[in-house]
């Protein structure tokens, strides 16, 4: 009798993805409640299968809409897509050995720059003079703007961690400690002071310090995870705010993260576009780690780990990821840095995961470029939300209510993602904050 129900269930699921075949095609969009309807009753049908179904019997009742759901099995990574790695794009020059990169648009320019550690632990900088649609890399300038070296190897990490409108820099190094490079200067001339060692009530990690800013939790101030040498990953939350940081005593390996085997380094973004942070994690020898977010963006928890997901290619030794929208197509890029200097680029070729009528699967958003506020065109529901992240992939702000009018006079100058998540579809677009 349990077959017979779960064999009704599967013709029940056939027919709806048919039903949904037929509507989506018609383009129209009128029928967006009823795609909105069948789409429920088709996760709530797949919700009773997956205990009874292999996941290839599952994604070939999908078939394309396994893609468009963005749904997960027991490898979510199928459903992103990376093309094949280039090394030292965009002009890019690899450093003396060991390459440790980090974006963020240092300038406030609009597109994203690129620091980046090494062994001997001098700071590279990287200047994007392209645009945010076409990177091109300046030549190396070591040290710049007040920055200097560590004492051996530098892993930096850059995010406006004081609220400020400027970005600062945080460096980890051989021995554990953290060095914090203030911005004392503006957002479109960085200078910065110090350095700081262990700011912010942080400890020392126990040998390397290989950090990552991230707002983890959703509450609107950035929080520090820390891999260290024999593969343990330190969290420290931020229990101050966004202007004034102050982090807990560390919690190891919290949310459900795996240590890696040595080295772990950590770059954390909205890889499936589901409104959380994953986490993507190279170690010593080479390979990289996917672990999905299957919590939520306040509650986050962690899946096992998927190594050398997306077709990524493990690199000879060492593989030190850094996430960013490099060509401003909405989605997070990868650059990975490796034992000898240089780095591999892996342009995210992934397709929207959403079902969405309107032309080019965009958000109608004005004005844009924007100052203190934007506005919203067209018809949603009220359990619509936006969620606003930076070229870097990280979650800047939330609204849970929308009104007539967008709030963004907080945020600094520069290029951001605006999805809005209503209901079974995500409506993306790109805008500028001057």
């Amino acid at each position: 009798m349990k077959n017979q129900h779960y064999a009704r269930k599967q013709r029940q699921l056939k027919n709806k993805i048919n039903q949904l075949d037929s509507l989506v095609a018609q383009q129209d969009t009128s029928l967006q409640e009823q795609i909105r309807h069948l789409l429920g009753k088709i996760k709530a049908l797949l919700a009773d299968l997956r205990a009874v179904l292999a996941p290839a019997s599952m994604k070939t009742i999908l078939g394309s809409l396994t893609l468009i759901l963005g749904l997960s099995f027991s490898n979510q990574a199928e459903a992103q897509s990376f093309d094949i790695p280039v090394t030292n794009p965009f002009g890019l020059d690899s450093v003396y050995m060991y390459a440790f990169p980090a974006f963020a648009d240092m300038d406030n320019d609009g597109d994203l720059d690129l620091l980046a550690g090494q062994y001997s632990g001098n700071l590279n900088y990287f200047e994007n003079t392209g645009d945010a649609h076409n990177p091109q890399f300046g030549n190396v300038q070591v040290n710049p703007m007040g920055l200097s070296a560590t004492h051996m190897i530098s892993f930096p990490t850059a995010a406006d961690i004081d609220g400020d409108g400027d970005i600062d820099v945080l460096v980890g190094e051989y021995y554990g400690n953290m060095r914090f490079f203030e911005n004392t200067g503006s957002p479109n001339a960085p200078q910065f002071s110090g350095p700081t060692a262990n700011p912010f009530g942080l400890t020392k990690a126990s040998r390397f310090a290989l950090p990552e800013f991230v707002d983890i939790d959703d509450d609107g101030d950035y929080d520090l995870f820390v891999g260290e040498y024999y593969g343990n990953i330190k969290f420290y939350e931020n229990t101050g705010s966004a202007t004034n940081p102050q982090f807990d005593p560390p919690q190891s390996l919290p949310f459900g993260l795996d240590s890696a085997y040595m080295v772990p380094s950590l770059a954390f973004g909205d890889y499936d576009r589901d409104g959380d942070y994953d986490l993507i994690m190279g170690e010593y020898y080479g390979n990289i780690s996917y672990f999905e977010n299957t919590g939520s963006a306040t509650n986050p928890q962690f899946a096992a780990p998927q190594t050398n997901p997306f077709a990524f290619i493990p690199t000879y030794e060492i593989a030190i990821p850094a996430s960013g929208d490099l060509d401003n197509d909405g989605d997070l890029d990868l650059m990975v840095g490796e034992y000898e200097g240089a780095f591999i680029y892996y342009e995210n070729t992934d397709l929207n995961l959403s079902i969405n009528l309107k032309t080019n699967n965009k958000l109608e958003i004005y004005p844009n470029p924007a100052t203190s506020f934007f506005r919203i065109e067209g018809n949603y529901s009220e359990e619509a939300q936006i969620m606003i992240f930076d070229a870097t992939g990280r979650l800047q702000k939330s609204i849970k209510e929308l009104d007539q009018q967008c709030d963004v006079s907080e945020l600094s100058a520069g290029m951001y993602i605006i999805k809005l998540i209503d209901g079974d579809q995500m409506h993306v677009n790109r805008l500028v904050i001057h």
